[in-house]
């Protein structure tokens, strides 16, 4: 009886512990005065620790404790602890290593560090690659500036300049006069059809030809970068494919 009550007493003086600690930090949290005190009244609620009494002769009625347990519980802590004491236990790892022959070599340390080795050397050329590629990209771009001023230029101060495409709005301006009774120029002579450039048509023409190449060049160029990178991608795959094949680890734990 006297465990029971002890026990409940010690359960409600540990809830009513809570509550003060919450009503001091909810003080902290809220410094304003007054309005703190009315947030945190709830935490003034403690005596709902006393619900807990209750308990006391429903545990004594439900659940019936010989007189001695505590002392058997004693002795049985004492007797747990002596055990520890004198208990020991060891581990032991044991790890054993398989090497393959891979076309005659070992596949251990040096063929490791020649896969290393390997792998930076490659590394370091594809980073060259890439830092001639910037540079290329670099000189492209101020090449493709200064053939767009000298483009505006020539388009401003020469009339016929790049002035060769038979656009749908000048058909129609073309259409026009010819109703009109006026002069037109459609349809071109045959002499007439190589010097200008329909711009609906698949015809390349020879003042397209070196737009053409140039795009086709850069196409050419993105697709040999893209043949590299797969390539690199596939030896790499292939080779750790090959050391998780003939590797064997095998970790035993007693």
């Amino acid at each position: 009886s006297a465990d029971i009550s002890g026990v409940v007493n010690g359960g409600i003086q540990r809830c009513a512990d809570w509550f003060r600690r919450r009503w001091e930090e909810c003080m902290q949290a809220i410094p304003v005065p007054v309005i703190n005190h009315i947030l945190c009244v709830s935490m003034k609620f403690h005596f709902l620790c006393d619900i807990m009494r209750i308990m006391t002769p429903w545990c004594r009625e439900q659940i019936p404790v010989e007189g001695n347990f505590g002392q058997l519980f004693d002795q049985l802590n004492v007797s747990v602890n002596q055990l520890s004491r004198e208990f020991s236990t060891e581990v032991v790892l044991q790890q054993e290593q398989q090497q393959s022959v891979l076309d005659g070599v070992l596949l251990n340390q040096t063929f490791t560090q020649a896969i290393k080795e390997s792998f930076l050397n490659l590394t370091r050329t594809m980073g060259q690659v890439m830092n001639i590629l910037q540079l290329l990209l670099s000189f492209t771009f101020i090449t493709v500036f200064i053939q767009a001023f000298q483009y505006l230029c020539s388009y401003r101060r020469n009339i016929s300049f790049d002035n060769v495409y038979i656009t749908s709005y000048f058909r129609r301006i073309d259409d026009r006069r010819r109703r009109a009774g006026r002069r037109f120029l459609l349809p071109l002579r045959k002499s007439e059809k190589n010097k200008f450039i329909a711009p609906l048509s698949l015809k390349i023409y020879p003042e397209e030809l070196k737009q053409v190449l140039s795009g086709g060049f850069q196409v050419l160029s993105i697709l040999l970068l893209t043949i590299v990178l797969l390539t690199v991608d596939f030896a790499l795959v292939h080779v750790l494919d090959i050391i998780s094949r003939h590797t064997f680890t095998q970790f035993n734990v007693t």
